[in-house]
């Protein structure tokens, strides 16, 4: 060991030494990056894969190829980027485990201390300074722009900030942005938010452009992305021609078989009752995921289904769990542990996991029954691909407010009622319930917008901020 060694043959080397099957989109990425790293050009490597194809392996070879085979041409790190917390707890705890494994089959040179998860609730490596970085977007940008969240205090008490280490551990690093497809916000599009712009989504295009002219290596992973951001990754200003794609299809395809159901309710009070028994009634059957688009509806959806197990006299017979971003991390965490210590295909008859939006992505589980409200089109397939997730029969229920009579419209009123119509319109095409493909053609709403004006120049403003703070 030591030698250098092409990334594809690290890959291999992990996946006999862990029992997996190499995946060719995984090879492919890491033979491009190959490429970028020796040509020097500045390139990033964008893999479009499905979910749970395991685009994280990509950083955890990455991880063995600098610090056991010694690919310092690499970086001397890697910062594992996500958009939301909850990816990064479940991802921590994979990761620590499968370096673990890797030990015990000889990688000598790997250390779990060099796993580190960073964000708000977990100081897991402030300065991002760990062989093996986890954090979130917003902790990479705040970096970025010399506001490092564990130097906030000194800033606003002193002016002062050791804001050029992290900033030095970012531009000496390879760079993994994964979950990519979570950073548009496509509904900010409309011309009602015009105004307010889709600013994760352009922090995340200028924080990228940054990393690639400081020379460090840039892998781009997503799922699926909407056309216009497609576009504008190709041709925002530098970034034109750094974009090796490579277009994705599963090697091996589970057979899914997810029928989905609209269901129409009279207002939000309707639809939380609903849900509610709903929920009870399938997890007699199977486990059971209920996504509602706010905190409050999801835990009067919580409290609904316990108030029907008191008045039932059953309340232990339902494994019941709430999560959303407000709750404590402590809580949130025990929960994601122990979905994740589910070893069979779903989650076990019987339970039922009331969430928001925080358990869209990344969290690696699957159930036998969803109910969610309606919701933009990337949320409504993120969704979906909880049900069924590795093989199998599956149902969801999307549940739609008729009228203009919610009182919660988080979401622009065109943009669902764009979902609303192609659901209803492929529903009556395929004679009642449709199939999680039919679903999954819903982006196609948004190829209408052409490169919206409100990337491009809230993209302009993130890289003038950026360069202003160099």
């Amino acid at each position: 060991m030591g030698q250098r060694l092409r990334l594809g043959e690290i890959y291999n080397k992990v996946c006999s030494a862990l029992g997996w099957q190499p995946r060719r989109l995984i090879m492919e990425t890491l033979k491009e990056l190959d490429n970028a790293v020796r040509s020097s050009d500045g390139e990033a490597v964008l893999v479009r894969a499905p979910t749970g194809y395991g685009k994280s392996t990509i950083s955890l070879t990455l991880y063995v190829a600098i610090k056991q085979f010694g690919r310092t041409d690499l970086g001397f790190r890697v910062i594992h980027v996500l958009p939301m917390r909850s990816i990064g707890d479940k991802m921590e705890i994979d990761m620590r485990g499968r370096i673990e494994a890797l030990i015990d089959r000889g990688f000598d040179k790997l250390s779990p201390n060099d796993l580190g998860l960073q964000h708000m609730g977990s100081p897991g490596s402030p300065y991002l300074a760990r062989r093996f970085v986890i954090t979130t977007g917003d902790t990479l940008i705040s970096s970025l722009y010399k506001v490092p969240p564990v130097e906030i205090r000194k800033i606003f008490l002193y002016n002062i900030s050791h804001y050029e280490i992290p900033r030095g551990f970012i531009y000496s690093s390879v760079v993994v942005f994964d979950e990519f497809h979570l950073y548009p916000r496509p509904y900010l599009w409309s011309a009602s938010n015009s105004e307010q712009g889709d600013k994760a989504l352009t922090s995340m295009l200028a924080a990228v452009k940054a990393i690639l002219d400081s020379g460090s290596p840039v892998v781009i992973a997503t799922a699926t992305l909407p056309k216009p951001v497609l576009d504008a990754l190709n041709s925002v200003q530098g970034l034109r021609g750094r974009i090796v794609e490579i277009p994705g299809s599963s090697d091996n395809p589970v057979s899914r078989d997810v029928r989905v159901y609209l269901e129409s309710v009279r207002d939000r009070d309707t639809m939380i009752a609903v849900i509610a028994e709903k929920a009870l009634e399938l997890s007699s059957k199977g486990s059971v995921l209920v996504v509602l688009n706010t905190v409050e509806s999801a835990a009067r959806v919580y409290s609904n289904i316990k108030d029907l197990l008191k008045a039932q006299g059953s309340v232990d017979s339902v494994d019941l769990m709430l999560i959303h971003g407000r709750i404590v991390e402590r809580d949130r965490k025990s929960i994601v542990e122990k979905l994740s210590r589910v070893s069979a295909n779903n989650q076990p008859v019987g339970r039922i996991l009331v969430s928001t939006q925080v358990l869209e992505a990344g969290v690696d589980v699957s159930f036998n029954y969803l109910l969610t409200e309606i919701a933009p089109p990337e949320s409504i397939i993120q969704r979906l691909g909880r049900v069924a997730r590795y093989g199998g029969y599956g149902e969801a229920y999307i549940y739609i407010i008729a009228g203009a009579s919610d009182p919660v419209p988080i979401y622009p009123a065109e943009i669902l009622e764009e979902v609303v119509k192609e659901l209803e319109a492929i529903a009556k095409s395929s004679g009642g319930a449709l199939s999680h493909r039919d679903v999954e053609g819903l982006l196609r709403i948004y190829d209408r917008i052409e490169n919206p004006n409100i990337i491009m120049r809230d993209y302009g403003r993130a890289l003038d901020a950026i360069d202003r703070s160099m």
